[in-house]
């Protein structure tokens, strides 16, 4: 069986004809923090499949080899982490006629979401990110609280660190998003449940080769333009059901009758 015929196709992602014509806008923190950002002019046929077999072995293994990945494992392996290389997952975006190969690898903190106390106390994640597409840099990110944002939860914030390479240099960059500096405005999309910003930034990261708000955003998630992104996304006719624990809810503001709900 060829890897064509062999790929896993449960998770495809496929832009819908004729659905992008709505805007999307998301503000997060004070009023002078905000972002707008339009459905993304996404060619009808981009595609996002899923990898698997010799193909991904081969894209895992390409991932591994960028210098500013091995860095950034250099620096996790030196905290004493393990990465988990066997359960990295691979994607190939297909849009205006051309590939692009994107891949997360799972790191193990060995430790659990610290600054939590009850039994639901979260696990911590890290992860590496990489795209074949020489504009989007290697990224990791760890997030010590894991990486849910409970959005019926005003206490409830996630903290991520933020690992690139700048220059040939390891740079470090901490950042919080709380379910309480969340706000909306205009027509948006936002997660009645719990917000998965690990799941949201795999997303970007695949599809920032088709979209602007995706390709400013993946390397930090708790950055507004992610919501842009997700907003922009789910208007566009993509599926983000899996980064969100119960439904998105798209409205108007200005005609609030006019909410839908993507589940």
């Amino acid at each position: 069986m060829s890897d064509k015929d062999s790929k896993n196709r449960v998770n495809r992602r496929k832009v819908l004809r004729g659905v992008a014509t709505a805007s999307a806008a998301a503000a997060i923190g004070s009023a002078s923090t905000q972002s707008a950002a339009a459905a993304p002019d996404v060619p009808e046929d981009t595609e996002i499949d899923t990898l698997s077999g010799s193909k991904k072995d081969t894209t895992i293994s390409s991932a591994l080899s960028d210098p500013e990945v091995k860095k950034i494992r250099n620096s996790y392996l030196e905290e004493g982490w393990k990465v988990r290389k066997n359960q990295a997952s691979a994607w190939r975006t297909t849009t205006d006629g051309q590939e692009y190969l994107s891949v997360s690898i799972p790191v193990d903190t060995g430790e659990k979401g610290r600054g939590k106390t009850d039994q639901s106390a979260a696990q911590s994640t890290a992860y590496i990110l990489w795209s074949s597409d020489e504009e989007l840099p290697a990224a990791g990110h760890y997030y010590p609280n894991g990486s849910s944002l409970d959005s019926s939860n005003r206490s409830d914030d996630v903290e991520l660190v933020t690992t690139t390479v700048e220059n040939g240099v390891v740079t470090t960059e901490r950042s919080e998003l709380s379910s309480d500096e969340v706000t909306t405005q205009s027509i948006t999309c936002y997660c009645t449940g719990s917000l998965d910003l690990e799941c949201v930034a795999k997303v970007a990261l695949a599809a920032g080769v088709a979209s602007d708000p995706c390709k400013a955003c993946y390397v930090d998630p708790t950055k507004v333009s992610c919501l842009a992104c997700a907003s922009a996304l789910i208007l566009a006719g993509w599926s983000l059901t899996d980064c969100c624990s119960d439904c998105w809810k798209c409205c108007d503001v200005t005609y609030p009758w006019g909410c839908s709900e993507y589940c």
